[in-house]
């Protein structure tokens, strides 16, 4: 198995390798309206946003009036997360926007403690599948405890039958380097795997990280581990090939990138 907080701390780190800073902000307003459509969001919402990397799912959700905790693994990110919250209120403590709280810990997401206190969890960018089955059961187990009566748990997954058929090469950088991100399927396993190499030619280094795997469940799957867990009612979301989930489209295999799964407790 590979470790997980390596790739966090050397690649995730650097925002501007995926997208530009203010791009970055529209994709996850837009993220965040349609999650607030899936999701029926009443203000006031408490929420756990766990693998919250650099907390821009956490803080956007706060601006909206939410009370939000984001959990990550990565003390570099949270510490990137708890600046970037600083600064986002500071920047508008003179307007009327930001109306909710945000806190964030480090912490294993094997090891969630919280019981009966959360109207949401939710696992965005794919963040849960991480683990071995037996282990991806117990972070579901441990969700339906952290949740409310009538909460809502939110799973972000790659969606296996588009992975499973489409392998492909990512390339792209800034000033600080490049990378190259290879994705491909193990179909023994169902797990989506991902390579990555990092490049800064100027420096002299280049750097390939360890195969990181993230397991690729089916909606039958996804729905029998939440019924062990206790969850009663299943929804499935798509998306038109942007990863973002749909409020409105259904769910087609062969096109959406991603699988999204609501669980009501």
């Amino acid at each position: 198995m590979y470790w997980w907080n390596e790739i966090y701390d050397f690649i995730y780190t650097h925002e501007n390798l995926w997208y530009p800073h203010e791009l970055m902000k529209e994709i996850t307003a837009h993220e965040i309206d349609s999650l607030q459509r899936i999701l029926d969001l009443k203000r006031n919402s408490v929420i756990l946003d766990v693998g919250c990397g650099r907390g821009r799912h956490s803080i956007e959700l706060a601006r909206r009036g939410h009370n939000v905790t984001g959990l990550d693994i990565s003390e570099k990110l949270i510490s990137l997360s708890e600046e970037e919250y600083k600064n986002t209120v500071v920047s508008n403590s003179d307007k009327d926007e930001f109306s909710g709280t945000c806190s964030f810990i480090i912490s294993d997401m094997r090891e969630i403690g919280f019981r009966n206190e959360f109207d949401l969890i939710m696992f965005m960018d794919v963040s849960f599948g991480i683990f071995d089955d037996e282990e991806n059961q117990k972070i579901i187990n441990k969700t339906y405890e952290a949740l409310k009566p009538g909460g809502k748990a939110f799973f972000s997954l790659f969606n296996p039958y588009w992975w499973s058929t489409h392998p492909h090469t990512r390339h792209w950088g800034d000033e600080t380097g490049e990378v190259i991100r290879k994705y491909s399927f193990n179909p023994l396993e169902g797990r989506v795997e991902d390579r990555q190499l990092f490049i800064n030619a100027e420096e002299g280094i280049r750097k390939e990280l360890p195969l990181q795997t993230l397991r690729a469940y089916t909606f039958p799957e996804m729905k029998r581990m939440c019924v062990e867990a206790g969850f009663t009612s299943f929804s499935l979301f798509g998306d038109k090939g942007d990863f973002t989930p749909d409020p409105d489209g259904v769910f087609d295999a062969a096109k959406s990138l991603g699988m999204f799964v609501l669980a009501k407790r």
